[in-house]
């Protein structure tokens, strides 16, 4: 059984502030149309074969970074995971919210993407309730795995 966490009571009129903001991440899968951009640029289609998706190579702890631009109050991140195949894939990813280039500096947001939560879509991983994260940077790395990072849609959400 899979542990509920109480509703967070977000202020009204959150929204996102990550589409098309300046990404990147660790390498991108060859021959496809897959670069990092793709996860912030406002299209939800989660087949991954239409060139909608953010998608690295097979590698050890593959990531993925958002720069916002400004350092914002963050409650939530929404990723919009693929649908056509492996949503496996972001099985024990870790979320990180912070002022530092460097991802691995910042802390985890909420709890790393575990088990049945890659079924959902999208997934949603609280950075705080009622007290948001505060950061600039925001990342998604896969933990401890060899394994492919593929995302169609992050969102960063604000008030």
């Amino acid at each position: 059984m899979i542990p509920t966490l109480p509703p967070c009571e977000f202020p009204p009129g959150l929204h996102n502030v990550a589409q098309g903001r300046p990404t990147a991440q660790s390498s991108d899968k060859p021959k496809k149309d897959s670069g990092s951009e793709k996860a912030v640029d406002g299209d939800f289609n989660t087949d991954a074969n239409s060139g909608s998706c953010s998608w690295t190579n097979k590698e050890y702890q593959p990531w993925w970074t958002v720069d916002l631009g400004e350092t914002y109050d963050i409650y939530e991140v929404v990723i919009t995971n693929r649908q056509d195949c492996c949503p496996f894939r972001l099985k024990n990813a870790e979320i990180r919210v912070g002022n530092s280039q460097n991802f691995e500096e910042n802390p985890p947001c909420g709890m790393m993407i575990l088990g049945r939560m890659v079924k959902e879509n999208p997934v949603h991983v609280r950075c705080g309730c009622e007290t948001p994260m505060q950061g600039r940077y925001v990342s998604v790395q896969l933990i401890d795995r060899t394994q492919m990072l593929t995302m169609c849609e992050v969102e960063v959400m604000v008030a």
